[in-house]
């Protein structure tokens, strides 16, 4: 980061992120919880949680580039 107040920027637009990250992440646990394992609802939950935690990071740095990179 090249500036505190892209610092704080960044951390206010993930915790955003992480909000909503966090809510796709809860039901795709339920979800895995409610499919058997030998069904593959384990490995859809990690395949979401990893889409989940790049799309947090991906926002993220389009957000910065889009409000910082004008300058």
């Amino acid at each position: 980061m090249k500036s505190q107040e892209a610092r704080d920027f960044a951390q206010k637009h993930s915790t955003k992120q992480m909000a909503i990250g966090g809510t796709v992440m809860i039901i795709a646990s339920l979800t895995g919880g409610i499919l058997k394992p030998h069904t593959g609802g384990f490995t859809v939950s990690i395949i979401i949680a990893a889409l989940g935690t790049a799309f947090i990071i991906r926002s993220t740095e389009k957000a910065i580039k889009e409000k910082f990179n004008k300058e």
